[in-house]
């Protein structure tokens, strides 16, 4: 058993995180700050799920997106087409006497935030990818092994009340004694 003073910085621990993912959700979806690639709209938040403050620091120092606009109700599309194309071509004269290559790719507009990140930037954002997909997985097959139970039980609900398996569980798994 656990000393009960870890118990209680586990719990603070784990509020902690769901508080930084929250924050990095709701500045995804309520500030508009979507990503390039869409997936990580759901890695940040999952990776602060273990990364607490360091995912949520992580965010805003290397990974937040620039805020996307909302076309006013108003607008026509002809007049939204025009100022998409007008938008492109400043864009286009902002950048074009810097490198247009760099995390995008060869031949691809890097995006000006991925041009100043450094590689081991590069790099944790790709391995937070990665880790939030084995989270993710992990979270769900527990929850499913929970509630299927492992073989040779009734259920998650008739192990919790002690009950005897209703079967004999396979050879291999450990018997209640």
């Amino acid at each position: 058993m656990a000393p009960v003073w870890l118990t209680v910085v586990a719990w603070i621990y784990l509020a902690v995180c769901f508080c930084c993912a929250g924050v990095i959700a709701y500045d995804i979806a309520v500030n508009r700050r979507r990503q390039p690639m869409g997936v990580m709209n759901f890695v940040f938040p999952i990776t602060a799920l273990y990364f607490g403050p360091l995912a949520l620091a992580f965010y805003w120092r290397w990974a937040r997106a620039t805020r996307t606009p909302t076309p006013p109700m108003s607008a026509s599309p002809a007049a939204m087409s025009l100022v998409a194309s007008a938008g492109s071509d400043m864009r286009t004269h902002q950048y074009a006497h810097h490198d247009m290559t760099g995390a995008a790719g060869a031949g691809e507009r890097a995006q000006p935030a991925e041009r100043a990140r450094p590689w081991w930037v590069t790099m944790a954002i790709e391995v937070s990818h990665c880790g939030a997909g084995c989270t993710l997985g992990d979270v769900i097959s527990e929850f499913a092994i929970f509630a299927l139970g492992p073989p040779g039980t009734s259920s998650a609900a008739g192990r919790a009340g002690g009950t005897a398996p209703a079967r004999p569980a396979p050879s291999g798994w450990p018997r209640r004694r």
